[in-house]
Parts: C-alpha cells; structure tokens; sequence
C-alpha cells in the first residue's frame, strides 16, 4: 500500500507538470521592468552637479521618472513656501498688507496665510478649486506667486500636496521617459482622487506611495482602489519588508490586476554602498522576486570626495546591462496576473494530502492504530475543507492546504531519513527527497494565483511549517530508538526517563538545544530577529558571483550535506546523538526546500535552480564535514587507547 501511495503521489505531480510549464513559460515572457529615478533627488544632485542631466541617463538607461509627493511641511523646509500666522502680518510691507486687506485675505487667530512662490503656484492650477470647496480657502495673486488663506489652520493641512511639476514632467516625457507620481494620504480623500486625476493629466502610468499608509487609508480604502481599476493606473506596491505601509495589502486586494512591486534602497544604503553591491541588488529583486519598478535613489549629495554624477550614470548602466543580458527589456511594464489552478487541480491537490496523511500514520502508529488514526485525520481534513470551502475566502482554503503541505512533506521526509540509520540508505534518501520535492511543488501550485504572487497575501504558516516538521521528527526518532510500538512500551520507556538522574551535561546539552532552536526561528523570514553574520554574507555573495542563483544557506551548507552523511554516520559511527543531530540537521534542509517554494513571487524556474545547487553544492560540503568527522573520531581513538595503555 505505502508503494501505491508513492506512486500515486508521482501521478500527480506528472499531471501537473503542464500546469508548472506555463507558470515557468509566463514569467519567461513577462521580463519587463522600469527603472525610475526619485526627481527630488536627481534635481539635489543637479544642485552639485550641474552638467547632469535626465537625457544622459536615459541614454544610460534610464526609463522612468517619479514625481515627489512634495507637501506644504516639505515646501516650507525648502524655502519653498512661507506662512504667517496673524501676530506675523504686521511683519510684511506696509502695501502689501493694504492689498491683503482689499482681498479679504487678512488671517484671524485661528487661520494662516501661505505664500507659494513662483515654480509651486504653477502647481496649483489643478487642486486650489478643492482646496476652496473643502477649506473655503482665499487666494491672490502677488510677484508671479500666490497668496493662499486658510480661514481655519491645523498641523494636519501641512500634509496637503499643492499638485505636481508639470513642466519637469513634460521634459521628462519628451526625453520617452515614462511618468510615475509618488504620493502622500491627503487629510480629506476627494483630495486623493484629485491628485489621481491631475496624474492621469500629466500621463503617469502608475501611483507609488509615499508615507507610513496608502492613500484612504483607514477609512476610504475601496474608493481609492476603485479609481485605479476604472482608469486602469497601476499602483506600485512597495515590497513590504522595505516600506510595509498601512493599507497596502487592502489597497492592493480592491485592484489586484493593477499592482506592481517596487524595490527600492534606503538613502543611508546610498551613502555608504559601492555602485556594484547597489546594482547587484536590483537586479536580485527583478530576477529572484519577479520585482518590476526598480526605484533608484539618488546618490545623497553628503557622500564626499566622489563624481556622485558619475556613479548615478554608472548605477542605471549597470543595472540596465545586466537586466538585458538576463532577457529583461526595458519599459512597458505589465502587472503579473495568475489565474490560478483549475479546480481540478486543486481536487489532485487534495487527494495527494490524503496520501501524505496515510504515509504519516503509517509511519507513525502502531498496527492497531493505523486505519482507525489514518480514517479519523482524513475525515476530519474534508470536513474541515468542505467548511472553509462554503463559509471561508477561497485564499483561505488555499492557506489550509498549503499548512499542510509544509507540514506533511518535509515530516514524512524526516521519517525515511530516520530510516537510514536503520538501513538501505541510498533508496531511503530517494524516497525522502521525492516526497520533499514532490510536497513543496504541490505547495507551489496550490498558491498559485495574483493575489499571492504579488505579495499580496503570504503565506501565513511560516513559523508552524518551520517548527512542527522537527516536532515530529523527534517523537519519530525517540519510537524507532526505542522501539516503542504499544502503550506499554511507552509507558515503559516514560519511567526510565522520569527516573533518569539529572547531571551537568544535560543540562549543558539542553541550552545547546534551546540556543539552537533560537537561532533557528530567529533566522525565518525576510527580516529575521537574528541578522546574518558577516561571514555567511562573504559566502552568499561568492555563491551569487559563480552562480547566479545562490543554493539557500540552510540547504547546501547545514541540511543536506548532514542528509548525504546519513549512511556513513550508520555505517562507520556508532554515536548515537551524531546521528540524531545529522537528522534534525537532514529535516531542516527539507523544509528550507518547502518554504522557499510557498515563496510564489520567486519565478518557479529560479525556486527549482535553487534547490538543484542546494543539492550539488552539498556534496563537497558533506565531503569536508565527514573527512573532520573522520579525523576526529580518530583522534578520540588514539588518545582512548593511548590512556588505556
């Protein structure tokens, strides 16, 4: 029976190599991208740097340009705007104030009057009609500026964007660049649809956020979104472990066929990076993450002793190089969309757990307890998948059976990995990567569709897929150690280890456990509790040098090797915790393998080298753990029998 399980659970996986086919074909054909530039920062640069200019760098690359979301707060920082509160009128000329008075334009204690000078008050064609529906605002004209009054001011108007440069925009668009308008939540959300407006005016082809939160957020979420999908204007969704703004994943759930992720790079990162660690960067996010609108920064005009011109020429060539050598073009950028899985599919997806479930009990449970354990767990998944299925969001359902996927495969792999101590090892290492692989593709698939390949929604069962694998993996373990194969026997074998005396090196051998189980959570996810040490990231970026696609560390490094160990440690070692360690190491790198598949804005053909360096990359890994092992169990050797002697 467990054979047909086995060979049931290949059919599967062979039926859906169509399915995986045309994922790989669809992220082969869809290798477009945008490389923007901040024009906040270009024009500080130009401060500097007079010479730059944006046709140098579109001939170096260059595809697009952002419009900053420059409000009031930040416009007076720059000297760009000015307030007077009204104990200040009396600080302006005499005529001035006599031209204020005849425009009614005079503040009492509660308002302010801004002036915006020239360049600011070209910008204010579009919005100020808003701004005096909505703040009964006045305004004049003064010195090719504008006075503007605000009967009633508040700390939140400082938040207001008086709209967009449209003169740099046009320039920008003569020169073929492509306009994208960054933008802040304004304090009433009929400004937010203005702003849009005025965007589509000026031909911008997406909206990126700027701020802690998207535009309508908290309350007007679904009117914003909505603009988008009946304008077509793409958002660019910033990835979240950069910026994860408030209401981003909501904006993107009301548009999901209009989001395109952003990767960009702190300025502080621009300060102190060399060019080619900021290339290799962007290109990692367009390659490995599927990331389409790659926002440059500019290089911060306080970085010293350097031709900061030259090195932003040098960063857009350099990132443009290297897409196009990799297949990608420059420009016209469409949002990735996936329809998903037939329900079919899912239906095979279902059936292949059930068989999981039927390899777990079996493994696990005595004789007895095998059908009645295996009967219980699979009426009590379909019960479970029929309520989600009726009550829950389709991505839910999804959710649950990509749980258990995580869940089941890399534990079953964990048993015949456990099963090389007790022979026929080269078969029992096929069976555990197969069903490894097998379990991560199911995984792959089931998630397959827009709203998880943008980013978003995740994968929500990171920490569980990480940690219960393991959990059985030891009771598996402590059974076939043990042979524990009733009650009794546990029973049994529970006494021996209540009565067991409690000595240093077990509780030495306990914090090496803890401290190894820290380390291992604290390494999860994309920004882990425990930052990755120096000496790993001078071998990731070796690795990503020769291999364009780095092996995970977890992998090729620390699982695998101690997997490919397994039949020499049975062979030629007889200690036992040797061999439980190289286990619980074997099982970690199964489950690396099915965490980096749930990742689905990683492309499937880049999941899969991954994964087939991990493997390869493993063996002289393992050759060098075992030629120590080698070497130190010899030494152990030699000075035993020398002290017996």
């Amino acid at each position: 029976m467990k054979k047909l399980a086995l060979v049931a659970i290949a059919l599967i996986l062979i039926i859906n190599v169509p399915f995986l086919m045309e994922r790989i074909d669809y992220d082969n054909s869809n290798k477009n991208y945008e490389l923007i530039i901040d024009s906040a920062e270009f024009n500080d640069l130009t401060l500097r740097y007079e010479q730059l200019n944006l046709s140098e760098l579109a001939e170096a690359g260059l595809t697009g340009l952002a419009l900053p979301a420059d409000t009031i707060e930040d416009l007076i920082d720059k000297g760009q705007v000015a307030v007077w509160r009204s104990a200040e009128i009396s600080t302006l000329p005499e005529n001035l104030r006599r031209q204020l008075t005849a425009e009614e334009l005079n503040p009492d204690s509660k308002g302010a009057l801004l002036y915006f000078e020239e360049g600011i008050a070209r910008r204010l064609e579009n919005i100020l009609g808003h701004w005096q529906e909505i703040y009964h605002v006045k305004s004049m004209g003064y010195n090719n500026g504008r006075f503007v009054l605000f009967p009633v001011w508040y700390e939140e108007l400082e938040g207001l964007i008086p709209g967009y440069d449209q003169e740099f925009a046009a320039e920008a668009s003569q020169l073929g660049l492509n306009i994208f308008v960054r933008m802040k939540n304004q304090p009433d959300s009929e400004l937010n649809l203005a702003l849009y407006e005025e965007s589509l005016d000026l031909g911008a082809e997406s909206v990126i956020f700027s701020g802690d939160e998207v535009a309508g957020f908290p309350g007007n979420i679904e009117e914003n979104a909505s603009f988008l999908n009946e304008t077509g204007m793409k958002y660019g969704m910033i990835e979240p472990f950069i910026a994860d703004q408030d209401g981003s994943r909501e904006f993107a759930e009301v548009a999901p066929a209009n989001v395109v992720r952003v990767h960009s790079i702190q300025q502080d990162e621009m300060e102190k990076y060399d060019v080619d660690r900021i290339v290799n960067r962007y290109v990692r996010a367009a390659r490995d993450r599927n990331v389409r609108y790659l926002y440059l920064r500019g290089f911060p005009i306080s970085r010293r002793g350097v031709d900061l011109a030259g090195k932003q020429r040098n960063l857009i060539a350099g990132i443009s190089t290297q897409l196009e050598a990799g297949g990608f073009s420059a420009g016209n950028v469409s949002p990735l969309v996936q329809a998903g899985p037939a329900n079919w599919r899912l239906a095979s997806i279902v059936i292949a757990i059930i068989l999981l479930l039927y390899l777990f009990t079996d493994k696990l449970f005595a004789y007895r307890m095998k059908t009645l354990v295996f009967g219980v767990l699979t009426a009590g998944f379909l019960v479970f998948s029929g309520i989600l299925i009726s009550l829950a969001p389709g991505d839910i359902f999804r959710q649950f059976l990509a749980l258990g996927l995580a869940v089941l495969a890399p534990t079953i792999s964990s048993f015949y990995i456990v099963d090389i101590l007790a022979g026929k090892p080269a078969f029992k290492i096929l069976q555990a990567v197969g069903i490894s692989l097998a379990g991560s593709i199911f995984l792959n698939i089931t998630l397959a569709e827009t709203e998880f390949y943008n980013q978003i929604e995740s994968f929500r069962g990171v920490k569980v897929a990480f940690l219960m694998p393991l959990v059985f993996t030891v009771i598996y373990y402590l059974l076939t150690e043990y042979e524990i194969r009733s009650l009794d026997d546990l029973i049994r074998e529970s006494k021996k280890f209540l009565d067991l005396i409690i000595r240093l090196k077990h509780i030495v051998l306990a914090g090496f456990v803890l401290v190894g189980l820290i380390i291992y959570i604290g390494r999860t996810g994309n920004i882990p509790l425990i930052p990755v040490p120096a000496w790993e990231i001078v071998i990731r970026d070796l690795l990503e040098e020769l291999l364009v696609v780095r092996p995970r560390f977890k992998e090729f490094f620390f699982g695998h090797p101690f997997l490919l160990l397994l039949p020499v440690i049975y062979k030629y070692f007889s200690y036992k915790f040797l061999g439980f360690f190289a286990v619980i190491m074997a099982t970690i790198g199964q489950i690396t393998i099915a965490n980096s598949f749930s990742h689905l804005h990683t492309p499937l053909k880049i999941s899969l080298i991954r994964t087939w360096h991990g493997y390869w990359l493993a063996l002289p890994v393992a050759a060098a753990i075992g030629l120590a092992f080698y070497i130190i169990n010899r030494l152990f050797v030699y000075y035993v029998e020398e002290g017996a002697e």
